[in-house]
């Protein structure tokens, strides 16, 4: 028995924020006799979803703003361990001048007041609206953390998007020249209206991720200071939990199967020929980027293969959404044929018709029919004829398309 273990370099495709969701990892495939067997770890990471809120939540008023200056909330993190900031929603006025606008987001160590990451090309989508689930990227962060918007559209002394504030005149929202986050001062307008998710663990019971709000001491006399003192006052928190419910596994980014096992087998592959093995992380709000690893099937093959009867064997997952796999064996070598009908006995799909040698073998059917249209949900009747030198083989069986 020959066992070659390839060490792979991981390929992320990005299918859009999902939630930060994270994938599987430490992906491997090792070759052993006719097949590929492909592992991975359970994703990295841990945690819950948290968006935390530190406004009422009504426009009241809307920040006019200037190009190099940032408009944001500082947050207070260390309520929580392993935290990753991942999304932020903000909403924004137009003040008479309508369309989409370009900004960026910064995120900040408030701490030391040094940038951690800029998230550049971004852009509005409407108009005297919440903008939702901004992608932050899943940064890593800690202690005090401030989110910057930068607006980058229209005029310098009237940059666009202006962002709403909810008429709190003592709140804590901060703006300022981005290149000096030090000497930042507390916006006129109040509690900017900005939620940020992260994700991470709370380190106790108490919601411990606050905002800051000025301490006036005598009447509303505002601190003049630049950095001024702050009283700690408890953030407004939803957690959505993270149930991982198993893995989705692909060949060549077609889908195979859905599994709880953290390895999967590949069969039918061909010596020499390079494949992707990829996994996706299922969870109940949403699914990881699919992950992949690239390898050269090198497997060795049996001289002698024993094949006890040509045979159509059941479908398998069934019912399905959108692709299933069809196993089926040959005893004699000869040509094979499989083709899937609809209950009126119409031909919707080709698989197979070529000659097949001895030995199992399986066809991917992908819900789809001769033109490459999806078809409709309901039943499916595959077909199997195989024509050797012994004879005719004939077998049809049903199976369930279900979207």
């Amino acid at each position: 028995m020959k066992k070659i273990i390839f060490i792979l370099i991981i390929a992320f495709v990005l299918s859009g924020f999902l939630y930060a969701q994270n994938p599987p990892q430490n992906l491997a495939v090792e070759c052993i006799d006719d097949y590929a067997h492909f592992t991975w770890e359970a994703p990295g990471g841990s945690g819950d979803l948290f968006e935390l809120t530190q406004h009422d939540g009504n426009a009241n008023n809307a920040y006019f703003q200037n190009y190099d200056y940032g408009y944001g909330v500082v947050y207070d993190l260390s309520g929580y361990t392993d935290v990753t900031v991942e999304m932020v929603d903000f909403r924004h006025s137009p003040w008479g001048i309508y369309g989409t606008w370009d900004y960026s987001i910064h995120i900040v160590d408030w701490d030391t007041h040094t940038e951690i990451v800029e998230v550049t090309g971004l852009q509005t989508t409407g108009d005297d609206i919440w903008e939702l689930e901004i992608d932050l990227g899943s940064v890593s962060a800690s202690g005090l953390v401030g989110i910057f918007l930068e607006a980058m559209s229209n005029a310098p002394a009237d940059a666009y998007p202006c962002m709403d504030g909810d008429g709190v005149t003592d709140g804590a929202s901060y703006y300022g020249d981005l290149s000096d986050y030090s000497a930042f001062t507390i916006s006129e307008v109040g509690d900017f209206l900005m939620d940020l998710w992260i994700m991470g663990s709370e380190t106790d019971g108490i919601v411990k991720a606050k905002k800051f709000e000025a301490n006036f001491g005598n009447g509303n006399t505002r601190v003049e200071s630049s950095i001024p003192t702050f009283d700690f006052i408890t953030l407004n928190q939803t957690s959505t939990l993270r149930d991982l419910l198993g893995y989705d596994v692909y060949l060549d980014s077609v889908f195979v199967e859905n599994t709880f096992e953290l390895e999967y087998d590949f069969f039918e592959l061909v010596n020499g020929e390079f494949y992707n093995a990829g996994v996706v992380a299922v969870y109940d709000e949403g699914n990881s980027d699919l992950v992949e690893v690239n390898f050269e099937y090198t497997g060795t093959i049996t001289d002698d293969i024993v094949i006890a009867a040509t045979q159509l064997n059941s479908n398998y997952p069934n019912p399905f959404n959108p692709v299933t796999n069809i196993a089926y064996s040959i005893k004699d070598a000869g040509n094979v044929t499989i083709e899937v009908y609809n209950l009126k006995g119409q031909l919707v799909k080709s698989l197979v018709n070529e000659v097949k040698e001895t030995g199992d073998h399986t066809v991917i059917w992908n819900g789809t029919d001769n033109t490459n249209k999806s078809v409709s949900s309901g039943v499916y009747f595959y077909k199997m004829v195989s024509d050797s030198n012994v004879g005719r083989y004939t077998s049809t069986k049903k199976m369930i398309l279900m979207k």
